[in-house]
């Protein structure tokens, strides 16, 4: 899980600077962002998949045990930073704000993605192929909230 929060931080981190820098709206930091959150997932598909026994028992077998609301932390974590992005997307896009209930909905999403890899897929390298369509899927949905088309080529 520390390797999973370290990753997921410094992606929040340098995706806040891109943001609060402008560089985070214009046409070629999109495509570079995409590239970016797939190399993210990758690095988070390996860490899971490093030490994938432990991780399903984290997910499938963690009822009563401290770790039982991790993957509840997790979605939390993701939640507070798409609402921080989204907020200010709709600021700097003139974009109608996103109600938190789906942003919340995204996190999960997002967050579901792993546990669904972790849990039904059994090589990384498979997982790695299948992140690549979830990727370009969350990234253009998230875009499309703020009535921007990325260019994912």
């Amino acid at each position: 899980m520390a390797n999973v929060y370290a990753v997921m931080e410094q992606h929040f981190a340098d995706e806040k600077q891109a943001l609060e820098s402008g560089e985070f709206l214009s046409g070629a930091i999109q495509t570079e962002d995409a590239a970016d959150d797939f190399r993210v997932t990758v690095d988070i598909v390996h860490a899971m998949y490093s030490s994938r026994n432990q991780f399903r028992l984290l997910l499938e077998k963690s009822q009563g045990s401290s770790l039982e609301g991790a993957v509840d932390q997790i979605v939390q974590i993701s939640d507070q930073h798409y609402q921080m992005l989204a907020e200010t997307m709709a600021k700097l896009t003139g974009a109608p704000p996103i109600e938190h209930n789906v942003i919340h909905w995204i996190a999960h999403m997002q967050i579901d993605l792993f546990v669904y890899a972790v849990t039904h897929i059994e090589s990384e390298q498979e997982a790695i192929r299948y992140m690549e369509h979830a990727v370009r899927y969350m990234v253009c949905g998230w875009y499309g909230m703020f009535g921007i088309v990325p260019d994912m080529e």
